[in-house]
């Protein structure tokens, strides 16, 4: 009786479904604290964050189509929003919540506007892209659009929308586009620190395929995080282990022309206990420093480059 008061209680409520005696729910749930404390209102001293123990409530969590554990669901003025699919963990968790607590799209008025949104200062850490629509007054159809593409990605991505055409035009210079445009920019790719969408503004699949492939850096270091989202693309990887210097930049630049149909990324294996090192010795035995090396997940073939001293593009 009280769970639909409770939704209704603040704008946005994000809610833990999980089971008092489940280990990923027990785990899952100390992140939740911590998560709780960073989002905590110094106003109402209150967190957006809720849960509800499914061994004690099992008709609320079955009315909310809840059938694994821990779930986690979003609530916007007392309806469902959309389901949590990141990490079980503080951070993450955290990042998800305050980009649901800003507008999609962010209307950006002034210059001023255009470069807090793109360094970040806006979404405060929450995620290290900014995605700016560039419109203007004759622009209806793309702005609805891009409109309906940041709703959908609300609390993955933040996206802002310029429709003053003077200020669009004054951004576009700065890109080598014309307006109406998407620019794409990664604070932490310094490989390709931007990308225009190359489509046509008004098909929504194109530009929300767009947001969520041109995101991800050209040439990361390959974690546990990111590989889920870098092997969804169903493309070979090429991995640098033990790049350095001059190594790095011309794997990146190469990584950045978009020219090859594979993954470019990077291992450390410099320390003992990585994970790269212990990747490279399974990929290719006793292999010399730097390794490039190409693993087909599909079939289970893996590659290395013959001429590891010379890495350019040429």
């Amino acid at each position: 009786k009280t769970f639909p008061a409770t939704l209704k209680e603040k704008s946005l409520v994000v809610v833990v479904f999980y089971l008092s005696w489940d280990a990923r729910s027990a785990a899952f749930l100390a992140s939740c604290s911590e998560a709780s404390l960073a989002l905590k209102d110094d106003t109402t001293n209150s967190s957006p964050l809720a849960r509800v123990a499914c061994d004690d409530w099992p008709d609320v969590c079955q009315l909310n189509n809840v059938t694994s554990y821990p779930t986690t669901k979003a609530y916007r003025d007392g309806k469902f929003l959309k389901d949590y699919r990141g990490m079980l963990e503080t951070t993450a968790l955290v990042n998800f919540i305050r980009l649901l607590q800003l507008p999609a799209p962010v209307e950006l008025k002034t210059l001023e506007d255009v470069t807090s949104f793109k360094e970040g200062l806006m979404s405060t850490g929450g995620t290290n892209t900014a995605v700016l629509g560039l419109m203007g007054p004759e622009t209806q159809e793309e702005v609805g659009t891009f409109t309906s593409v940041a709703q959908e990605l609300q609390g993955n991505f933040l996206l802002g929308l310029v429709k003053d055409k003077e200020l669009a035009v004054e951004i576009c210079s700065s890109y080598g586009c014309t307006v109406p445009a998407v620019v794409l920019v990664k604070r932490d790719d310094p490989y390709q620190p931007f990308k225009l969408f190359p489509g046509k503004l008004g098909h929504k699949p194109s530009l929300l395929n767009f947001v969520r492939l041109a995101s991800l850096p050209v040439f990361p270091e390959l974690t546990p995080q990111n590989f889920p989202s870098l092997f969804s693309r169903d493309q070979p990887f090429v991995v640098l282990f033990g790049g350095r210097g001059e190594e790095l930049d011309n794997v990146g630049q190469i990584a950045a022309t978009g020219e090859l149909p594979v993954i470019f990324c990077q291992m450390n294996v410099f320390s003992p206990d990585s994970l790269g090192a212990e990747l490279l010795q399974f990929y290719v035995p006793n292999a010399g420093l730097p390794a490039l090396v190409m693993v087909k997940h599909k079939t289970g073939g893996v590659f290395e480059y013959p001429y590891p001293d010379d890495l350019s593009k040429e």
